[in-house]
């Protein structure tokens, strides 16, 4: 609001300016002062709302920024374009005397507005609504209340048996439930073994459950003052689990400070456990340039931390062993994330598939081949090593969980979202060839995961529900 009201300030020094200057006013050296200090209070403006933007961190490439301020700019340059005519009139002498030049210069300002802002109109690629632009929002699908009474239920994982996981956010609770005649019944509620105050994330069943009867979870902890990410295996019996830590003192963001780049999300891709870790940027730091002291997504492009990574560990029998790529002490499988909140296994390419948080939009769904560099911090957009399965651009999705399931002779990509508070679907079909992205589900107050059985049927989670989409595919 403070950039527009600048430029339209400026605009408007600049019209007056130029119009005391063709009506032949007294005080032409006032007149062209405020010519003047109109052009330079829009330049001003223009630097300091490209200084404050999320186009610091990439060295002023600016095309993704400038899209967010390409009304405002056009504008500008429209006052720019009248205030040069207005000043060809000026010096045209006896052909365009007092009012007839007033008056052309006023219409030449006026097609230059109408123009530029038809232009942009015309070129215009923003989304209007909530959704990415494109979106199938035609046919949405109806959705059954399972499981009620959660408080806010960030990890979902559905095993082959039908159970349920649950890890709950604020509270750090781990749930399971187990399928009945009637739907599901509570068979474990418990504390995951973090302090106080801790935050639990992240779920997903051993692939041999319930054969090995082993949960993996992401939760928040808490060492000689310094707060870490762990992962946790649960050994699930009758009424109770038992909690191990088995990866410790990752990199963690704070909720407290706004730091709420995570990642944490875990996922199996056959006996692989991939674990995803945020850039950790707290909120002070996030308008601060790259490389400035203090600042911590610059590491998502560096070797030897966990911060904005893909790690990968490989499991023998109940034990995860580190199975990283590069020459590195963290076991590093893909890099340049900067919240990578939802995590999935496509099964057709074995790779993890991501669900990743970008800057002021530019929310994306992601494969992650090994060794793979998906750009952060080096630009918004992030597809110079790669383009993004579905990127919203400057729709705000706050994407929180992805989930895979096969379908027609090819398989769906699915996502939740928080800020756009739906379930969205990227089908693809057997060649690998991606359709359009459909909205599958709005979910009031938003989505915090999405998950899929064996049979492709598909839950989600609200701030306190378990859902189940009516869309054929459950038993």
């Amino acid at each position: 609001m403070l950039f527009m009201f600048a430029l339209g300030l400026a605009l408007g020094l600049v019209l007056v300016g130029a119009c005391l200057f063709v009506s032949k006013r007294e005080h032409p050296a006032f007149a062209g002062g405020l010519v003047l200090l109109g052009l330079l209070l829009g330049l001003l403006s223009g630097i300091a709302a490209l200084d404050s933007g999320p186009a610091n961190i990439v060295e002023f490439q600016m095309k993704p920024f400038l899209s967010e301020l390409s009304e405002a700019g056009s504008l500008a340059l429209a006052g720019l374009a009248g205030a040069l005519v207005a000043a060809g009139l000026m010096f045209s002498g006896k052909r365009f005397p007092g009012r007839l030049a007033l008056s052309a210069a006023a219409a030449a300002i006026t097609v230059a507005v109408v123009v530029s802002l038809g232009a942009l109109h015309a070129y215009d690629t923003r989304a209007d609504g909530p959704h990415p632009e494109g979106t199938n929002t035609s046919h949405t699908v109806s959705a059954t209340r399972v499981i009620e009474g959660l408080e806010i239920p960030t990890g979902l994982a559905v095993a082959a048996n039908g159970d349920i996981a649950i890890v709950e956010l604020q509270s750090a609770k781990f749930r399971l439930f187990a399928p009945n005649p009637e739907g599901f019944e509570q068979r474990i509620e418990t504390r995951l073994p973090t302090p106080e105050g801790r935050v639990g994330l992240h779920a997903d069943f051993h692939p041999d459950y319930p054969a090995q009867p082993y949960i993996f979870v992401t939760a928040e902890t808490e060492d000689g003052g310094e707060r870490y990410l762990n992962v946790f295996r649960g050994h699930i019996q009758a009424e109770s689990a038992e909690f191990t830590a088995v990866v410790t003192k990752l990199p963690m963001a704070h909720l407290e400070d706004n730091g709420d780049h995570f990642g944490s999300a875990i996922a199996f891709c056959g006996r692989d456990l991939f674990v995803t870790v945020g850039d950790t940027e707290p909120a002070v730091a996030q308008k601060l340039r790259f490389g400035t002291e203090g600042v911590r997504r610059d590491k998502a492009q560096q070797l030897d931390t966990a911060i904005g990574k893909i790690l990968r560990y490989r499991l023998n029998g109940i034990e995860l062993e580190p199975a990283g790529l590069a020459d590195s002490d963290v076991p590093i499988y893909a890099l340049g994330f900067r919240n990578p909140f939802g995590l999935a296994c496509d099964e057709r390419t074995g790779y993890p598939v991501v669900a990743e948080n970008g800057p002021d939009g530019y929310d994306q769904l992601r494969l992650a081949p090994p060794g793979s560099n998906h750009g952060w911090p080096l630009s918004m957009e992030r597809e110079m090593f790669g383009e993004a399965l579905v990127n919203s651009r400057d729709a705000h999705l706050a994407p929180t969980g992805a989930a895979y399931r096969t379908a027609n002779g090819g398989h769906e990509l699915l996502m939740s979202a928080f800020f756009s508070q739906a379930i969205y679907v990227l089908p693809i079909d057997g060649a690998g060839k991606k359709g359009k992205l459909r909205l599958l589900r709005e979910v009031e107050g938003g989505a915090f995961n999405v998950a899929t059985d064996t049979a492709g049927c598909v839950y989600f989670t609200d701030a306190v529900s378990l859902w189940r989409l009516d869309d054929g595919r459950c038993d």
